[in-house]
């Protein structure tokens, strides 16, 4: 990791997994300086946008050079998510949902309704819509095409830190500070299932295939959960402390995590095969895939992001 007076920098490490499960990082071959990263992307076009307190940076892979950024318009960004084509991005940005296309960088719309700060951004699978979840304990669902306001969610009572669809998109899932995952029927509104937990639902995945889910808590656990059977649920190996973001790889073997320890992992679904990724010096806030799997970033509050290559699966074997 290197640090320079005035920022941080993007570092790009190549990976190797080894069938046992050790890892070695290779030297970076590329950098550039970041802020505090709010959150991770990939774009159609295989860029990685990387979300930070004044907006989003959109970078090249593996060159890095800096193709363009955007910035936020109505306040600081707590959050961000690209749509499923990657032609969108919305911001978390105080108390609203700022709208952008990526393309051409103009700010479409300003989604306004929250009375308190934003922390979770999510599209639907045919980003028809868009879920936001906030501190002030509401879900909010939201018509990408209009901005409309199409229903708010309420049953939480605590924060909203964490949102996913179902790859079909029927439902949506919620994690909040109050200790529960809701599984909403957003489209009514109504709460399908409860998930209790026995901390507070700090980062929330559904598997690609959507029979099950991942919870992580800030207590640094993890829980797979069976979509289905309510009540079926298995501990996965666990962080030391606050989880803050989790991700599925695309063909839903293996898991990757971040976690106020400072650490990244990638662990398998199936097996023991666990791996701690490279030490970043503060909260790892964000961790994302690349759309066909050959690629898993994560960045930190230290302003680092981190990219590895992932070319050999055998790890993953039971």
């Amino acid at each position: 990791m290197v640090s320079r007076r005035g920022g941080t920098v993007l570092l790009l490490f190549l990976l190797f997994v080894t069938a046992t499960g050790g890892a070695s990082a290779k030297t970076p071959v590329s950098q550039v300086d970041v802020g505090c990263v709010k959150g991770l992307g990939f774009t159609s076009e295989g860029e990685l946008a990387v979300g930070v307190v004044l907006g989003v940076r959109f970078f090249e892979v593996p060159t890095f050079r800096e193709v363009r950024s955007i910035r936020a318009q109505t306040g600081f960004v707590n959050c961000m998510a690209l749509s499923p084509d990657g032609a969108l991005l919305a911001l978390g940005s105080e108390k609203n949902v700022e709208l952008w296309n990526v393309a051409t960088g103009e700010l479409l719309r300003v989604l306004r309704g929250h009375t308190n700060w934003v922390r979770s951004v999510t599209f639907a699978p045919d980003g028809a819509f868009l879920a936001s979840g906030s501190d002030d304990t509401t879900v909010r669902l939201w018509e990408v095409a209009t901005g409309n306001l199409i229903r708010t969610l309420e049953g939480h009572s605590n924060w909203v830190v964490a949102l996913d669809f179902t790859p079909d998109g029927k439902f949506l899932l919620s994690g909040s500070l109050d200790n529960t995952a809701v599984l909403w029927d957003w489209t009514q509104g109504n709460p399908v299932f409860v998930f209790s937990n026995d901390a507070g639902v700090t980062a929330v995945a559904f598997a690609p295939d959507g029979e099950h889910f991942v919870v992580g808590l800030d207590d640094g656990s993890l829980w797979l959960w069976e979509t289905r059977v309510a009540g079926s649920r298995r501990v996965l190996k666990s962080h030391r402390d606050w989880v803050t973001s989790i991700a599925f790889s695309p063909d839903g073997a293996a898991l990757a995590s971040g976690s106020r320890d400072g650490q990244a992992q990638l662990q398998a679904l199936q097996g023991e095969g666990v791996v701690s990724l490279s030490d970043h010096s503060g909260t790892v806030t964000a961790v994302c895939f690349s759309p066909g799997g050959e690629f898993l970033a994560s960045g930190a509050e230290d302003g680092t992001v981190l990219l590895y290559s992932i070319p050999d699966r055998g790890w993953l074997k039971p």
